[in-house]
């Protein structure tokens, strides 16, 4: 969701970043003293260049680039950046080394694609960004027939010029595409390309020619494990509240979550290599909030990907809802050691769960400072900083969040006006929201500053629902959340032997409304 909704394109122009010091519990900001210095084996995979003739090649130039990374992610001493990061720099001009400290990686991976009838040339190049050297590059000129070894190719060379130290055939092994289907691989292809646009654009219409075009790929081939997990995922956003107005596939919540374990059950049996099963059956517990499962096999999975950003932010989803604080502390603290943008949002989203302290609210503003123009940073910021106590940093963020004509400015304009005690224009915000149609889920958090608690149950009683937990499941991960008022759901607390805590006081709610 973050991914989707939250993290803007607006990147190109972030902040050098700085260092950050961990203890077990607590970190604190340090100056930064010297020029960073990245891991060695590092990269981010910038969005591949479209250079044929007739332009209609971006589908193949997205999707190649995001199967690269999706390979490299899957060897195990590799921080790669993820695709939320290196994307946003489409188009822009922003010079090699400054996206690469931007990103906090030691190199970069830029590339182009020209296809001519049933010739695909794929040119890349892979850059030391400290001093602009060309550890390696290469031209790839293949036949359509051959195009999976394009992708399998770039992967393993990447991998052996930053000197992993695998063996080569296992390494191979793990940077396999997963088909030697072309035609399920272009499939393939298409819908992640397709994905992409959803996020850069949230035309969620597009939905349904991602899903076709994955389903067309296992249909193709029905052992190619990835394109079942992609079309999971698909049916797993369609049945979560945030996307009850963008349901592009019209089923109810409670038969896309049966079509997602239908997909993702396949995806399993698929599955190429223990952790990548370890993985989708992490995915699957999470949605089933079976927290305890989820996290023992997350733990797992980072013991053989330590640097995996979605196996880590998922563990702090897992963490919570199992209640398992070692867990989440350590998740939290992992996404700040990854240190790219999406990772550090996921760090500012989570931090005030943590402990109302000085030192993360220190943190915090540090990474602002880091990606001074990432509004998905700011917004979270904005309101860890009320949540922490944190008052008067929090306002000095806020003009930057009021006039952004997206659909979580409102919580943030409702947050601000109840911080200052602003309980009329906290109820104005609520009545735009409700006259512009806006989702339930926004409702939901200005109902709760408001201290309308009934009401806000009332608004998420249609979505409660025995086969779908997951779908009002997903606001444990609020603090303020009762879970109380819905029965279905506290019974699957009851069958994982939670004692869920009671709901935690706002402390920028708004003040009670006066008896007139």
């Amino acid at each position: 969701l973050a991914d989707r909704l939250w993290l803007s394109p607006r990147l190109a122009e972030q902040a050098v970043p700085s260092t950050t010091v961990m203890t077990d519990s607590v970190q604190t900001a340090e100056p930064e003293t010297t020029e960073p210095q990245y891991p060695a084996k590092s990269i981010a995979v910038l969005p591949f260049t479209d250079m044929s003739e007739s332009q209609d090649q971006g589908w193949f130039a997205d999707g190649l680039t995001e199967e690269i990374l999706n390979a490299l992610v899957r060897t195990p001493d590799l921080m790669v950046s993820s695709r939320t990061s290196s994307f946003a720099y489409r188009g822009t001009q922003t010079p090699i080394p400054r996206i690469a400290r931007e990103l906090g990686v030691a190199h970069v991976l830029e590339g182009s694609v020209r296809r001519t009838g049933d010739r695909i040339r794929v040119t890349s190049q892979l850059i030391r960004a400290s001093d602009g050297f060309h550890v390696w590059s290469e031209n790839f000129d293949r036949s359509t027939e051959d195009v999976i070894s394009i992708q399998e190719g770039l992967a393993i060379n990447i991998a052996k010029a930053l000197k992993t130290p695998m063996d080569p055939i296992a390494l191979e092994k793990m940077l396999q595409a997963g088909t030697r289907s072309v035609e399920a691989y272009e499939h393939y292809l298409n819908g992640l390309a397709l994905n992409i646009r959803i996020w850069e654009t949230s035309d969620y219409n597009l939905v349904v020619d991602a899903l076709d075009y994955f389903e067309r790929a296992w249909e193709a081939d029905p052992g190619f494990a990835a394109a079942h997990a992609q079309s999971a995922r698909i049916w797993k956003g369609q049945s979560t509240i945030i996307f009850k107005e963008k349901g592009a596939l019209r089923v109810t919540p409670q038969q896309a979550i049966v079509n997602f374990r239908e997909q993702m059950i396949a995806a399993i049996e698929n599955s190429p290599d223990e952790t990548q099963r370890m993985l989708y059956e992490a995915e699957l517990a999470i949605t089933e909030l079976k927290g305890a499962e989820a996290v023992q096999l997350l733990r797992r999975v980072l013991e053989n990907l330590p640097n995996n950003y979605y196996a880590t932010s998922s563990l702090a989803n897992a963490a919570r809802f199992a209640l398992d604080s070692k867990a989440y502390v350590q998740a939290v603290e992992n996404l700040l050691r990854l240190g790219d943008i999406a990772a550090i949002t996921m760090y500012v989203v989570n931090v005030r769960r943590l402990a109302s302290s000085e030192r993360y609210v220190a943190s915090v503003l540090e990474q602002v400072k880091r990606f001074p123009h990432s509004l998905a940073i700011i917004f979270q910021a904005h309101r860890t900083l009320l949540w922490l106590g944190a008052f008067e940093e929090a306002q000095e963020l806020y003009p930057r969040l009021a006039n952004e004509h997206v659909n979580y400015s409102w919580y943030a304009i409702a947050s601000q006006a109840c911080s200052q005690g602003d309980r009329d224009k906290a109820e104005e915000v609520l009545r735009m929201v409700r006259q512009e149609g806006g989702d339930e889920m926004i409702q939901w958090f200005i109902l709760t500053l408001l201290g309308e608690y009934e009401e806000a149950a009332r608004v998420l009683k249609p979505f409660a629902s025995e086969e779908a937990p997951f779908m009002l499941g997903a606001f444990l991960l609020y603090e303020q959340f009762d879970p109380r008022p819905f029965p279905a759901l506290m019974s699957v607390l009851e069958r994982e032997g939670l004692d869920w805590p009671p709901p935690r006081k706002i402390p920028f709610a708004c003040p009670p409304k006066t008896e007139e």
